[in-house]
């Protein structure tokens, strides 16, 4: 007898990235929609979703500041990462022309990431293109609205979903489009045989004094480094969040060694989980 699928959490509808990377990682899956990040991390924690899909990274936008902002304040165990590649679509009702369209929506990463494309449009007017909460809900609202000047920017499956006409495909400015996602557990994961991945979430009070010495404690112990990036906490007088990901178990030697001298170093230090880490891009 099967197994039902595995209901998975997401900011967005089925057929976002969020959703279609859920289907890669683990195949048949029942997304459940989420509005927020916020929502996202409180549907796992509370039990509604055992697993949920957060991106924490894009290999042309950077990070994703909103989800690292959860990690730090509702905290869940970290079973995994994936790699996904990113195909945008403009997408409207079926039997529109491209010449028709005025309006434009999508969420605020994939304009940006369409924005090259978006300019050729010449008759769509700057102030007409939107922001919207989500890829495929974009799509969804276009075609609830029924205005055939109206389009979306989204994944080609949500064309499929919501039974909408894609008007031209990867419109992408770069095809080397890739969203690094964290695979969020409801329940402690149990670390396995694959090589691994530790993220962190430090707070210094003076990032420019403290960072290098930080950052030797690894080095020098020939920990492989895969993301340093300081961001300014807000209202905190000259401290700084520093995120940082490494190779290794956070349990293991040499790591352990090292995460307990860098935390005399600094203000705190949250072990934000350790993963087996994905192949993934050579430029992520």
């Amino acid at each position: 007898m099967s197994q039902p699928p595995i209901t998975v959490a997401v900011q967005g509808e089925p057929g976002s990235n969020s959703a279609l990377a859920a289907a890669q990682q683990f195949g048949e899956v029942d997304i459940l929609p989420c509005h927020s990040f916020a929502d996202l991390f409180k549907a796992v924690k509370s039990g509604k979703a055992p697993y949920g899909m957060a991106p924490v990274e894009n290999s042309l936008g950077g990070s994703v500041y909103l989800v690292w902002e959860q990690l730090e304040r509702n905290p869940l165990p970290i079973a995994g990462e994936l790699y996904f590649h990113v195909r945008h679509c403009l997408i409207a009702h079926p039997g529109v022309r491209l010449e028709e369209i005025r309006y434009v929506y999508s969420h605020e990463q994939a304009l940006a990431q369409c924005q090259r494309y978006l300019n050729k449009l010449v008759w769509i007017d700057p102030e007409n293109i939107t922001p919207a909460y989500d890829t495929a809900g974009a799509v969804k609202r276009v075609k609830a609205r029924g205005k055939r000047e109206e389009a979306a920017i989204a994944s080609p499956q949500a064309a499929e979903i919501y039974h909408m006409a894609v008007l031209a495909e990867d419109i992408q400015t770069d095809p080397r489009n890739h969203t690094r996602f964290l695979v969020l557990a409801h329940d402690t994961c149990v670390a396995g045989d694959e090589p691994g991945k530790t993220t962190l979430i430090l707070t210094l009070d003076d990032c420019a004094h403290t960072l290098p010495c930080l950052l030797a404690n690894l080095t020098d112990r020939g920990i492989e480094l895969f993301k340093i990036e300081t961001r300014k906490k807000l209202s905190h007088p000259w401290e700084y969040w520093v995120y940082l990901e490494c190779a290794g178990y956070a349990a293991a030697t040499p790591l352990s060694e090292a995460l307990k001298e860098i935390e005399k170093q600094v203000v705190e230090m949250r072990v934000v989980g350790s993963y087996p880490r994905a192949t993934g891009p050579g430029t992520m």
